[in-house]
Order: structure tokens, then sequence, then C-alpha cells
């Protein structure tokens, strides 16, 4: 057995959250004019993932008018979404967003330390009474 760690030993928890083509388009037409700067009414007709880029192209209104969204922008999308949607996501984790060509993928990373906090004075084990039985 190796007794030898690094800085602190610790326990990493990892969860990703994959949005397809068509979960990142609904992200973005619930996401509002605001949230992007588009015209207001104005329908998405395309979206197309660029991992050689990072970011995702739309293209959207009867003229075909084409705009990138950068990592940043898009992470912040995607975590609005959830939100609204109300898919529970962690707080205090390091956040990252992947990208390749048929999916995004929001990834959570938390490190967790081996020590166990303490327990409240009501988990201590205390001698159980005998029941009587009438």
């Amino acid at each position: 057995m190796n007794t030898t760690t690094a800085a602190s030993p610790m326990i990493c928890e990892t969860r990703r959250i994959e949005f397809q083509v068509a979960a990142i388009a609904a992200a973005i037409e619930s996401a509002g004019p605001t949230m992007l700067a588009l015209p207001l009414g104005v329908a998405l007709t395309g979206l197309a993932i660029l991992p050689e880029i990072g970011a995702v192209k739309i293209i959207y209104g009867a003229s075909g008018t084409t705009r990138l969204i950068t990592l940043p922008e898009l992470a912040a999308l995607l975590i609005a979404y959830c939100l609204d949607m109300q898919i529970p996501l962690p707080k205090h984790a390091r956040k990252d967003l992947k990208l390749n060509a048929e999916l995004a993928s929001l990834v959570f990373t938390s490190a967790l330390p081996l020590t166990p906090r303490p327990r409240p004075k009501r988990w201590r084990q205390t001698p159980c009474a005998k029941r009587q039985v009438p």
C-alpha cells in the first residue's frame, strides 16, 4: 500500500449533461432576444456546432442571417436553460463546456475531501435501552 500522498487526497465527482443539436436550439429559442441580442420575433432556422473554433453558428430569419455564439455565451444559455427546466446543478463545482460535432456537454467537477464532516450530536451513538414487550 502506498502511503505517500499529494497535497491533499480528494474524491473527484464528475457530472456531465449532454445537449444534442435540437436541445441547443430549444435553449436558444427559450433564451429570448435579450440574452443573444437577436431581433424580436425572428425564428431560428439552422444551427451548426463548430468544435474546431469553439463556437455554435446559428442561422435565423428569412434572409438566413448567421451569428456565432461563443463558448461563454453558450455555457450561460445552457445553464439558464437547465435552471428553467429545473435540472439540478451543483453550485460549488468547476464548470466546463465541451463541444464535438454532434453535441455540447456541460461538465461539472467537484473535489470532495476524504475527511468526514463532524456529525451533529443527535448522531452520537448511545446505548439503547432494552425495550420491554408487554
